[in-house]
């Protein structure tokens, strides 16, 4: 049995902008909407919105007078937090660049005019990421390479979402330098700081990001590409046997995990062979599986314990680091962990997630689908026997 993916995001609440009616193309933002007699008062965000709203489609047209317009709003609005003020240096410059003016100048002054506002701020990441993102643009890419190698260390401290902001201009330049062996030492040097990385796409933080770029990077996968852009197909497979490890057990997340796989073992011999045998063994357990003579690559355990120890890992980041750890000890927490999420709501999403990190563990110990299909059946009907008893035995002592 497989899941059908289902939506991981939930609905967002619909802002309503009351219309703002400008006297004559040039005049400034108008912000009376909260005086008419039975409206409520805008909030700072609702503000902020209508404001970047009526700012990108005057920056296609009448750039100057729009940076202009909005000095005068973030004059008008000192009780602005910080944030919402970074928010609207971001979405000017963006607009003014990437919204169709392609006015890099001004682009670049908005952008400098917020960093100088807030230059200790880690948020500053924010405004920092479209600057560079301007200046690879216009190919100046020896300054976008300069601020990048200085913030990306401060990007690895921080917040997952400065991950994601500073990795796409950094991504683009080099290979925009066709420099493969630097966006593979970027990707592996983040991979060991922050191995909680590998668990793609299902944090609070990747959702948001999702909601506002369409896309999450997904850093295994990306480093497999780097390195066989880099003829270096040995490595790449190391890390593909990875992305299958930790890839959720869902169908597209399975597919393009296998798909990585056959692109490393094409690369290194120019044969179907390996590929089509580890597709056969996922289920048949006594069929030859090639991924097991694949070693991963070597972690520091110090490192990993550090990271379990951060507060703020979600569950599923936990379970991903336990899995890579990979001490016996790991094994059974990580199958107890994704069993304490189906009990705690067996019937509704969290359990349908919770059964999904059960056939994980699953996936991840034994290198075949047919444990976990196994457990699902059994979740789904009542059928057949549960694995995870067997599972949680103590192993025999080599």
């Amino acid at each position: 049995m497989t899941f059908k993916p289902t939506s991981m995001f939930s609905k967002l609440p619909l802002l309503l902008l009351l219309p703002c009616v400008v006297g004559a193309p040039s005049a400034p933002v108008c912000a009376q909407n909260a005086t008419a007699p039975d409206a409520k008062p805008l909030t700072d965000i609702q503000k902020r919105d209508l404001f970047v709203r009526e700012f990108a489609a005057k920056a296609k047209s009448e750039a100057a007078a729009a940076v202009a317009d909005g000095r005068a709003f973030l004059a008008a609005h000192p009780q602005l937090p910080p944030w919402e003020r970074l928010v609207v240096y971001e979405r000017m410059g963006h607009h003014l660049y990437f919204g169709g003016p392609k006015n890099a100048a001004l682009a670049l002054e908005v952008l400098d005019e917020g960093l100088r506002e807030y230059p200790r701020t880690e948020q500053r990441l924010l405004l920092a990421a479209k600057k560079a993102e301007v200046l690879v643009a216009e190919e100046r890419l020896s300054e976008a390479q300069t601020m990048l190698q200085e913030l990306w260390p401060v990007a690895l401290k921080g917040d997952r979402r400065w991950i994601h902001e500073l990795f796409s201009p950094y991504a683009t330049l080099l290979r925009k330098q066709k420099k493969y062996d630097d966006l593979a030492a970027l990707l592996i040097g983040l991979i060991e700081a922050r191995p909680e990385v590998l668990h793609w796409f299902q944090t609070e933080n990747d959702r948001r990001w999702y909601w506002q770029h369409r896309f999450v990077p997904n850093y295994a996968h990306l480093l497999v590409d780097a390195l066989l852009a880099a003829e270096r197909p040995d490595e790449a497979l190391r890390w593909a046997k990875l992305t299958y490890l930790f890839s959720e057990f869902r169908d597209d997340h399975l597919g393009q995990a296998t798909a990585l796989l056959g692109r490393a073992w094409m690369s290194q011999e120019m044969s179907r062979v390996k590929l089509e045998a580890f597709v056969k063994a996922q289920s048949d357990p006594q069929a030859t599986n090639p991924l097991r003579e694949v070693t991963t690559p070597k972690w520091d355990k110090t490192v990993l314990s550090d990271r379990l120890a951060h507060a703020r890992l979600e569950g599923g980041e936990r379970l991903t680091l336990l899995l890579l750890r990979g001490d016996e000890a790991d094994w059974r927490e990580a199958m107890l962990q994704a069993r304490r999420l189906v009990l705690e709501d067996p019937t509704g999403e969290k359990g349908r997630q919770g059964a999904r990190e059960v056939a994980r563990v699953f996936k991840a110990r034994d290198l075949h689908l047919v444990r976990a299909n196994q457990f699902l059946e059994f979740f789904r009907t009542g059928e057949g026997q549960n694995p995870i008893a067997a599972f949680l035995q103590p192993q025999p002592t080599p």
